[in-house]
């Protein structure tokens, strides 16, 4: 199986971080409470701010070697890997020197394998549909959604749980040892092809 991954709040605990940063940044800095959408993962559609006031909070709070792995994450990537199945990283961290070099050397130092990187993804869908992902793990229920309705199997990770009915393509898991199941049970079943056995 090909298998999509997205880095930030998948394999980084990244939106953990910066969420509790955004509060602290809403309260202490604007000195208000800005939430318009408890439910929204983005920060920048969970809050009533500015273009200023968003860029302010990046500029002071972007720093991507603060990040640790999701706990989970290395241990069924490894699995995967193991079993012959090939990993994809989609995100949409930018594409620059910085943020690549910052990414690289943590997913390196964490030993974690994979193909390829497609970076700056603002049409995630799309690039599963070229690659052929069979199967696609993000926290962000929009980009499941959407997957799901392209019939590509979606794992929303920690995302919303319920904003998005579950179907045939969309299923939402709590943690890695959920994603493992999911993807070792679907190896199983899927029926003529010669895929990876766990």
């Amino acid at each position: 199986m090909k298998i999509g991954v997205d880095i930030d709040g998948v394999v980084f605990n990244t939106e953990l971080l910066w969420a509790t940063w955004a509060e602290i940044f809403d309260v202490e800095v604007l000195k208000r409470n800005s939430v318009i959408d408890r439910d929204e993962v983005r920060v920048q559609e969970k809050y009533d701010w500015t273009k200023e006031e968003f860029d302010e909070y990046m500029k002071n709070h972007l720093h991507l070697d603060d990040f640790n792995l999701v706990p989970g994450a290395k241990i069924v990537l490894d699995k995967f890997i193991e079993a012959g199945h090939e990993i994809v990283f989609i995100t949409a961290r930018k594409d620059d020197k910085k943020t690549r070099k910052v990414t690289l050397r943590k997913l390196k130092k964490a030993k974690i394998k994979f193909s390829k990187i497609f970076w700056n993804e603002t049409d995630k869908i799309q690039t599963c549909l070229n690659e052929k992902v069979d199967v696609m793990i993000d926290d962000n229920f929009h980009i499941c959604e959407g997957l799901s309705k392209n019939k590509i199997m979606s794992l929303c990770l920690n995302s919303n749980v319920g904003k998005v009915p579950e179907n045939k393509y969309l299923e939402y898991v709590s943690n890695w040892g959920e994603v493992y199941r999911v993807i070792y049970n679907l190896s199983q079943n899927e029926k003529g092809k010669k895929t990876p056995k766990f």
